[in-house]
C-alpha cells in the first residue's frame, strides 16, 4: 500500500486504502455498466432503462442494475447476465456474437 499511495502522490491523489481501491473499482463498473445499459436503451426497441437509473426492462421484464453484469466471454461473444441471490448467472440479452471460426459458416 505504501508503494501505491507514493504513485498517487506523484500524481496528485490523495492516498488510499485497500477499500478505498475496492470502493473506487466498484464505483467505476456501476458508471461504466450505467453507460453501455444507456447506449443500449437509445439502440434497441426491447432495451428500456428507467428514469432513475435502478432497473432495466428487457421484452418486458424488469431487472434491477445492482444485479446486472456486462459478461465478455472467452469466445468473443458479449451479453448482459443476471446475477441470481445464489450466485448463478442468468443470460438476459446477447450484446455481440462470438466471431465465427475462420472457413466454417454461420
Amino acid at each position: 500500500m505504501r508503494k501505491i499511495n507514493e504513485e498517487r502522490a506523484k500524481g496528485g491523489l490523495e492516498p488510499t486504502t485497500l477499500t478505498g481501491i475496492i470502493r473506487e473499482v466498484r464505483l467505476l463498473e456501476a458508471h461504466s455498466l450505467e453507460t453501455i445499459l444507456a447506449r443500449l436503451d437509445a439502440e434497441l426497441d426491447n432495451v428500456s432503462l428507467s428514469d432513475d437509473h435502478k432497473d432495466l426492462t428487457v421484452d418486458g421484464q424488469v431487472f434491477s442494475l445492482h444485479r446486472l453484469k456486462y459478461v465478455v466471454n472467452k469466445d468473443g461473444s458479449e451479453e448482459l447476465v443476471f446475477v441470481t441471490r445464489t450466485g448463478r448467472k442468468k443470460r438476459v440479452l446477447q450484446v455481440k456474437r462470438a466471431p465465427e471460426p475462420e472457413g466454417f459458416p454461420a
